[in-house]
């Protein structure tokens, strides 16, 4: 097809939209996919006229993985259905990195919807180029803590040394939470195992 002429002003975003089994759970009359889907089409209705933007979900290898206008961005979303495939946020990261490096020198953000119910932070490379907003999405009930914000204590992550990740849990429900286990796996190694405390309704 026509290749695109990328313009300087234009503000290029890469969407993930979390569609595993577990976005089915109701919230507040909803589903959490439900939910995502309109939080996603939010974004899109933000962004100027000429911006791109791009939708990825646990399909990978749909047609979607292009840059879209936000009208053709909004009926694709539309047309999300729930999928059996399960992707690890590093699969969903290097698919947006592939994106967005497409862009070139144009502003750059990545928008993570997902209710982070069976993610493993795996070999996470965050690439201080552009923006990234992880956006928890919750039901209340049993699974009421969860993955708020993550980041690396450097920006440049190097091999065969220490990185230090730093994770901010949230617990959403009413009831404290104490000596709950939290276990971090790389490439399905376990890395680290520690146990947290967080009161209701706060942050650990």
């Amino acid at each position: 097809g026509k290749k695109e002429t990328l313009n300087p002003a234009n503000t290029y975003a890469a969407v993930y939209i979390d569609n595993s089994p577990s976005t089915q759970l109701i919230k507040d009359g909803e589903t959490i996919l439900d939910i995502e889907k309109n939080q996603a089409k939010q974004v899109a209705n933000a962004l100027n006229p000429n911006d791109k933007i791009a939708l990825i979900t646990n399909d990978l290898y749909n047609s979607y993985q292009r840059w879209m206008n936000k009208q053709d961005f909004i009926n694709a979303v539309d047309n999300i259905k729930s999928s059996k495939q399960q992707k690890s946020l590093e699969e969903v990261f290097l698919k947006q990195n592939a994106l967005l490096e497409s862009a070139g020198s144009n502003p750059k953000n990545r928008f993570i919807f997902s209710d982070f119910q069976t993610y493993i932070i795996d070999n996470l490379k965050i690439d201080t180029n552009f923006t990234t907003y992880l956006l928890p999405i919750q039901t209340k009930g049993e699974n009421n803590v969860f993955v708020d914000t993550c980041w690396l204590g450097s920006p440049v992550v190097q091999l065969n040394t220490n990185n230090k990740l730093f994770i901010r849990f949230k617990n959403s429900g009413e009831k404290t939470v104490t000596n709950k286990s939290v276990t971090l796996k790389i490439n399905e190694q376990v890395k680290s195992v520690k146990d947290i405390n967080i009161a209701a309704n706060s942050y650990s």
